[in-house]
């Protein structure tokens, strides 16, 4: 399993590798697992997927917790194919001191001359969002006749301690 080691600090460490690769029709599923240890005890485990097969580029980061209620730690498994068509996007996991949670999967593609982002705000990178998290999803191209197309949504979010729901905004 121990693909690689992160430290997590306070004497946490992140171990994670491929559990399987699930074949597939265009992309293969890789389950990964995430396991955090202090010592030799093992405190959490959680099991997150992604696509594109097991010979993509990957990257860890850990942050801080980006200013979302009860996260110590932010967690971004980033992988990508570099190339046109390929799979990309980020595997994003919550570590709260005790449990390590998938908060979500961010897929990005790029297939010239389309393109699109799914990407996430935290409320430490805006004030405006209190303690909601914004999840955007951006993308384009160009159409038949040579125009370029771009078009953005997004969506708040509010982490349960468990799990990003979605936020219901009520007015009276």
């Amino acid at each position: 399993l121990a693909d690689k080691v992160h430290e997590l600090g306070n004497g946490f460490n992140l171990i994670y590798g491929p559990e399987k690769v699930v074949p597939g029709e265009y992309y293969d599923r890789v389950l990964w697992q995430f396991r955090v240890f202090q010592g030799e005890d093992q405190l959490a485990k959680v099991t997150a997927n992604d696509i594109g097969g097991i010979g993509l580029f990957r990257d860890l980061h850990v942050y801080d917790g980006r200013g979302v209620p009860g996260v110590q730690q932010v967690i971004y498994h980033e992988y990508s194919a570099e190339m046109c068509a390929g799979a990309m996007g980020d595997l994003v996991l919550f570590w709260d001191g005790e449990m390590l949670h998938k908060a979500i999967h961010l897929i990005d593609g790029a297939d010239a001359p389309y393109w699109s982002d799914m990407d996430m705000v935290f409320p430490a990178d805006s004030a405006g969002l209190g303690t909601q998290l914004y999840v955007t999803q951006e993308y384009g191209g160009e159409d038949d006749d040579g125009n370029q197309t771009h078009e953005k949504s997004g969506k708040l979010y509010r982490w349960n301690g468990e799990s990003l729901v979605p936020w219901e905004c009520i007015f009276r």
